[in-house]
């Protein structure tokens, strides 16, 4: 049996720190509990992300050179409505939060 404890999504809810990521993550509970299993899975990878870059800008404002070029790459592509740039980095962000800014473990 796996040392892993499993924990209801309303505990896991407690502890995300972000009130906007805590929101969005709220609404996919929702969705689950609702039924709506879709919209729970999108739901909840739009508060992933969400918090992620919430995330990369706690590094950027704390002064990490590589969290500030990021964030300035970022906020080029939404304010040029880059949408294929943006969506590249999205396919990308989970390896970029654990490789480059260690923010995820590799399990």
């Amino acid at each position: 049996m796996s040392s892993q404890q499993l924990h209801s999504l309303d505990a896991l809810l407690l502890t995300v720190r972000d009130p906007e990521s805590k929101r969005l993550a709220h609404d996919a509970i929702a969705a689950y509990h609702g039924g709506a299993l879709r919209a729970a899975v999108l739901s909840m990878w739009v508060a992933v992300c969400a918090d992620l870059i919430g995330k990369f800008r706690e590094l950027a404002n704390s002064g990490d050179a590589a969290a500030i070029a990021k964030i300035a790459e970022l906020d080029a592509w939404i304010a040029n409505r880059n949408t294929l740039k943006f969506q590249e980095f999205e396919n990308g962000v989970l390896e970029l939060a654990k490789s480059q800014f260690e923010i995820l473990l590799p399990h």
